[in-house]
């Protein structure tokens, strides 16, 4: 058996490849295989909020509608305490090769060209 001296581009973006979609297999995230699952789990993570506590400022001009009140103070309480805010968030966040918006195959190709995947 002989060892490699180099690792080549390919074997280097197969290898994150894998990575990434283990990952994205741990987190339970929804894929398509036809994208790089390197670039699914940056899309992924991009959507993610970290938990964190954070200050709500709220200006003295903002108006809630009563309907809203009680909405709005629950997510208001779950930022200041750093909670989960998924749930608040789209059904599509979980889709890793959710974009939010719709990429051409032209622009799709380039990203897939110019990062390593």
């Amino acid at each position: 058996m002989t060892m490699k001296n180099q690792i080549t581009f390919e074997d280097a973006s197969n290898a994150i490849n894998n990575w990434a979609k283990e990952e994205l297999l741990n987190l339970g995230v929804k894929t398509k295989p036809e994208i790089s699952y390197f670039i699914q789990l940056q899309n992924f993570l991009s959507k993610s909020i970290r938990q964190q506590p954070r200050k709500v400022s709220i200006s003295a001009s903002f108006i809630v509608p009563d309907k809203h009140k009680l909405d709005f103070y629950k997510l208001s309480k779950e930022i200041s305490k750093g909670g989960d805010l998924k749930k608040y968030l789209s059904r599509k966040t979980e889709q890793a090769n959710y974009k939010g918006v719709k990429f051409t195959k032209k622009v799709t190709q380039w990203l897939q060209n110019t990062f390593i995947i």
